[in-house]
């Protein structure tokens, strides 16, 4: 999977999970938020190889990139 297709799977995944109650605009700045924030988890895991930290990191930025 691409950096940019997991940013949006992640993204997605939390996008589904917001309560109708917020705006199209605030639910996807949350799901966004919440989608880097997994990432961090996963980047202070230090569990993986340099590959695998700049794939994570690069799906970061795609997040940060969705509108």
């Amino acid at each position: 999977m691409t950096e940019k297709e997991k940013a949006l799977d992640l993204w997605l995944m939390y996008y589904e999970l917001i309560d109708d109650i917020y705006s199209n605009y605030a639910a996807k700045e949350i799901a966004k938020r919440y989608a880097s924030i997994a990432v961090d988890e996963i980047l202070s895991a230090h569990l993986f190889d340099l590959d695998e930290r700049e794939y994570w990191i690069a799906v970061k930025q795609e997040i940060e990139r969705i509108k």
